[in-house]
């Protein structure tokens, strides 16, 4: 399947649960078209391959109950200036550990309500260039034991 817009990129995602052979070169989505709710309770996998670089948002990106079956260290999101509620899941296990961030400007709520307010193990932010960020209220959600040391380095927000 190639997704053209976002329209038929939700429609293929509400029908289909293996989306290995998805393309999405042609898909953009910005602020003005909002991610909100495009994987809203679906089990996600098959997204390792997928080519996400001109988005430059992932605003609500995941909300769902299921988990994510997909690697997704390979995502160049070096374009996302918005982040907002990205990462709502209840079980996560992406690698995102190396992804460029460095053109974010608002991570607000950015785990809001993952893994059952606990600290996903094997996550390190550490290394993400957040010098750009100046919204990141809220970014670790209700997850209170998230290590200092594994935490990204924001210096323009607070994100407690």
């Amino acid at each position: 399947y190639t997704a053209v817009d976002l329209a038929w990129l939700k429609n293929v995602l509400n029908t289909y649960s293996d989306l290995s052979t998805l393309v999405t070169t042609k898909v953009e989505i910005t602020n003005e078209a909002s991610a909100t709710g495009l994987f809203l309770r679906t089990e996600i996998k098959g997204m390792e391959n997928w080519d996400v670089s001109n988005w430059t948002s992932m605003y609500g990106l995941f909300d769902s109950d299921k988990p994510v079956k997909s690697d997704l260290s390979y995502w160049d999101v070096s374009n996302v200036e918005d982040f907002r509620l990205a990462m709502q899941l209840e079980n996560i296990n992406p690698n995102i550990n190396n992804w460029d961030v460095s053109k974010a400007t608002n991570m607000s709520g950015f785990f809001s309500t993952s893994s059952g307010n606990k600290y996903i193990e094997g996550i390190d932010l550490s290394g993400w260039d957040v010098s750009k960020v100046t919204n990141c209220n809220d970014f670790f959600g209700s997850i209170t034991n998230w290590p200092e040391s594994k935490k990204p380095n924001f210096i323009n927000c607070n994100p407690d």
